[in-house]
């Protein structure tokens, strides 16, 4: 198994001797952003291209024997209703789930600096309550 880092190379061999899918027809590829990023506000590192294949809305329409047939012969699809694509397009959808991981470690080690921060502030502050108490019981 390689890491998301790396990209597959191109093997040598017979056409059809191997395929690349992402996900089966209907399946969205890219997932909605949960905060907002400022990382590649031109959308240079990936490509949020419309692929009618992975709409959702239109899967039943793919899923009619006869559609589907159709996308076989073209060799578009597997028998599994995956959807084929270059390996190129393989290669940027592994390196968007690469960035997708990446972003949600900092989100999580973001969340446990600032958990952090709190904690320490909060056994300062009973520190010096009990500091102050102290003083005045005394």
């Amino acid at each position: 198994m390689m890491p998301l880092e790396h990209k597959l190379p191109m093997i040598p061999g017979p056409k059809g001797a191997y395929n690349f899918t992402r996900c089966k027809v209907g399946k969205k590829l890219w997932r909605p952003k949960l905060e907002f990023n400022l990382n590649d506000p031109y959308c240079h590192e990936t490509k949020f291209l419309y692929e009618p294949l992975h709409d959702e809305h239109l899967f039943k329409f793919f899923s009619k024997p006869i559609n589907r047939n159709c996308l076989l012969k073209a060799d578009l699809i597997t028998d599994n209703m995956d959807v084929k694509c270059s390996l190129y397009d393989y290669n940027e959808y592994r390196k968007y789930l690469r960035q997708l991981h990446a972003d949600r470690i900092k989100r999580e080690l973001r969340k446990r600096n600032r958990l952090f921060v709190e904690r320490r502030a909060l056994c300062f502050a009973e520190d010096q309550a009990r500091k102050e108490a102290e003083r005045y019981n005394s």
